[in-house]
């Protein structure tokens, strides 16, 4: 994929670097090694690396002319070469006479016998010369205008002679290490790095196949493990965990649906058969409540649903006080004509939490809602809001066992069949309550009854 290379692509890459900065490191290493077996007496004694690079400059500029002859004519860079050492001089011999080439240092070949020299290789020194820079080389050797023996004297390092001395030593290691070890230890090497990488990638691979194929019908699927890489199993681990949770959240989701499709079919019926059976006393006070009971339902579903895309409604300041008397002026009519009342106790400071206006009323209005279908006629539901952030609603009917404190909180559980609504407001409560990181308990009411109480965490206020 275009932006993303493979990684068999980098690590191959990153191993011919390795090596290539290896090779430069030997490099490095002979080259360190030569100047530093150079100092002698803890003086220094660069010389012999200039004389490789003399002896070229002087084996470049050997000529023959038209008639046969030898004779030395110096290059533009000999002569600079030349010119910057004083102390430089320079010879050329036929092999065959021993005879001094025209252009040869006079000097030198005056200090020298040549002619009875039978030596054709060497290094020497001249005992009368006290200059620092005395010693001499000389070698027979192939020039472009035939073999000579060349004789150089008086090299003395510089800057030219480090760069060529680098040159040569690459150059070499090049030519023969590289030709011959090198480059075929730096192919084998990667023919090696690529050929085990794809083949440890490979159950990576089958895995992503796999993916491929799992969607909302095939969730129970997982992964492929088998010959997995220990580097790359716990990315794939991971995978099938989120796929684990994604596959159980989307069965809850179904059976939430699914059974809320069904049981909402209950309160529609009955509204249903209220509206088609003969008026009696109270017609008008069953049909809101029914009417109120769905319309619960459907907006606390919408609520949780809306509060998953929208998480940003969360970051709301709510005034507990007035979300429930809102609640509760919704709830009087209905519950006066239900011939019961609310009582209603709160704090005359406001009491801010941070969430959702919309849910928090939601909680609110399903727990006054179940109050009042509880409380026996001519009773008083009371809601308390606690500067602790709480709000509790109590009611004086059957109560709630203790055995069944909990499950009543499962979706769309009820006691019974004769037991009247979805069971799913109170689900709904809790998870609407746990969203804004708060809690819901049941308890006994004071006198008997059920004492519903949600504690919401209390907002930073400056």
């Amino acid at each position: 994929m275009k932006g993303h290379p493979s990684i068999t692509r980098r690590l191959v890459i990153s191993l011919i670097v390795v090596q290539c900065a290896m090779l430069a490191a030997t490099i490095g290493g002979v080259l360190t090694y030569n100047l530093t077996t150079s100092f002698r007496n803890g003086a220094p004694s660069l010389d012999p690396y200039s004389e490789t690079r003399a002896r070229a400059l002087l084996a470049a500029s050997i000529w023959r002319g038209s008639e046969g002859s030898l004779r030395i004519a110096p290059t533009p860079e000999f002569a600079e070469y030349a010119s910057e050492r004083p102390s430089f001089r320079y010879a050329a011999l036929d092999p065959s006479t021993r005879a001094a080439l025209p252009g040869s240092s006079p000097e030198l070949v005056k200090e020298l016998d040549f002619a009875r020299a039978e030596i054709e290789s060497a290094r020497f020194q001249i005992a009368s010369d006290p200059g620092p820079h005395r010693t001499g080389f000389l070698r027979r050797q192939e020039t472009p205008a035939g073999e000579v023996i060349l004789v150089i004297y008086g090299c003395a390092f510089g800057s030219g002679d480090l760069l060529y001395h680098l040159y040569l030593i690459a150059e070499a290691i090049f030519s023969f290490t590289a030709s011959f070890i090198y480059l075929p230890l730096i192919a084998g090497s990667t023919a090696i790095a690529w050929t085990v990488v794809r083949h440890g990638l490979k159950p990576l691979g089958q895995a992503v196949v796999s993916a491929g194929r799992i969607d909302l019908d095939s969730l129970d699927q997982r992964l492929e493990t088998a010959h997995v890489p220990t580097e790359i199993m716990p990315l794939v681990a991971a995978v099938n965990a989120a796929l684990e949770r994604v596959d159980a959240g989307v069965a809850r989701q179904r059976r939430f649906i699914a059974n809320a499709a069904h049981e909402l079919r209950t309160p529609v019926a009955v509204l249903n058969a209220r509206i088609d059976a003969p008026r009696k006393p109270g017609f008008e006070v069953d049909i809101k409540r029914d009417v109120r009971r769905i319309r619960n339902i459907v907006e606390q579903l919408l609520v949780a649903s809306r509060l998953g895309e929208r998480p940003e409604e969360m970051n709301q300041n709510v005034d507990l006080v007035d979300a429930a008397q809102t609640q509760i002026a919704d709830h009087t009519l209905l519950a006066i004509k239900g011939g019961r009342q609310i009582d209603f106790e709160a704090p005359s400071e406001p009491v801010v939490v941070t969430g959702s206006r919309r849910a928090i009323e939601a909680i609110i209005a399903n727990l006054v809602d179940n109050a009042l279908r509880a409380e026996p006629m001519g009773g008083t539901v009371t809601v308390v809001v606690g500067a602790d952030a709480s709000i509790a609603v109590v009611d004086h009917g059957a109560g709630v066992e203790e055995a069944e404190r909990e499950l009543i909180f499962e979706p769309f559980w009820r006691k019974n069949d004769l037991t009247p609504g979805t069971g799913l407001g109170l689900a709904i409560v809790r998870e609407l309550v746990s969203l804004h990181g708060g809690v819901i308990a049941v308890s006994k009411a004071r006198g008997g009854g059920a004492k519903f109480e949600v504690t919401f965490p209390l907002a930073n206020r400056c």
